[in-house]
């Protein structure tokens, strides 16, 4: 049985309670923007036997090409995981992010920064960070065991919120037909 929005979001209130109010507020804000944007939500509540709740946004973009964004919430993390295909495309935009991003960018861990790359890491499946003209390539797959490619929401400042948003929309902008805004508070 799919939830309908009103579920969703009591659900996503129901477990984003442990966060703060700028957190709480931030995730519902990515939810309600994101199915305005038209994507799909489902929820996972497992994700190889880790515990929490795991809210898959996916919206068809231009032929067939999924884009993807996950929030994970857990007893102790929130979190979002962006499929960034086309990141090498607004790499001035990357280049601008706060240092809390960027440092996950550049000094991932797990399968995210190995100097031997996996499958999920090659240059034509793998999502490319261009910084500084130095290039950073992070694992595709939605549910990879080992990827802990996640930019925590728990410490967001406003500088962090604006670039997670700026993200999205330069995401869809590349990968679909048309620009989305986030609309300011």
């Amino acid at each position: 049985m799919q939830e309908t929005f009103e579920d969703l979001e009591c659900r996503i209130k129901k477990v984003s309670e442990l966060f703060s109010t700028t957190t709480q507020e931030f995730v519902l804000k990515l939810h309600h923007c994101l199915i305005n944007f038209g994507f799909k939500c489902e929820i996972k509540t497992k994700r190889y036997g880790g515990i929490g709740n795991y809210f898959l946004y996916s919206y068809k973009g231009k032929q067939s090409d999924d884009i993807w964004i996950i929030i994970k919430i857990n007893p102790d993390d929130c979190a979002i995981r962006i499929g960034s295909k086309s990141a090498c495309h607004y790499a001035a935009i990357v280049e601008r992010f706060p240092s809390s991003i960027l440092d996950v960018i550049i000094h991932g861990t797990g399968c995210i920064h190995n100097p031997t790359p996996k499958k999920c890491q090659v240059e034509t499946n793998g999502n490319i960070f261009l910084v500084k003209e130095k290039k950073y390539i992070k694992c595709i797959a939605k549910w990879c065991a080992e990827c802990n490619f996640w930019i925590t929401l728990t410490k967001l400042t406003k500088q962090k919120s604006q670039a997670i948003e700026k993200w999205i929309e330069m995401e869809l902008a590349y990968r679909s037909d048309w620009l989305p805004k986030f609309e300011e508070k």
